[in-house]
């Protein structure tokens, strides 16, 4: 899954500075989504894109998220604090699953 989210920014945002909100694994699983997030550092070795976890102290850098809808990864743009601030709190929730 690592890679397939690279590829989809290296497609479509090759020249953007890209920052993702990963969502824990327990995120995932709960719905529906066979999906082991790795460490940001990991996910960052393996492909040169930076994530940050709910919890992070970077997570208000984050310019996107991804979500799972119907059973598909979804790239989410991060348009306001807000928004980035309520799903914060909603992957909150599934750090202790």
């Amino acid at each position: 899954q690592s890679k397939q989210i690279a590829q989809y920014f290296n497609s479509y945002h090759p020249n953007e500075v890209v920052v993702i909100l990963l969502p824990s694994s327990a995120y995932f699983k709960q719905h529906g989504f066979p999906f082991d997030v790795p460490e940001p550092a990991v996910f960052y070795y393996y492909t040169s894109i930076k994530t940050v976890t709910s919890h992070s102290p970077e997570v208000l850098q984050a310019n996107w998220m991804i979500t799972v809808r119907n059973g598909h990864l979804f790239y989410d743009s991060v348009i306001n604090k807000q928004i980035l601030e309520d799903s914060i709190k909603s992957f909150n929730h599934f750090i202790s699953l």
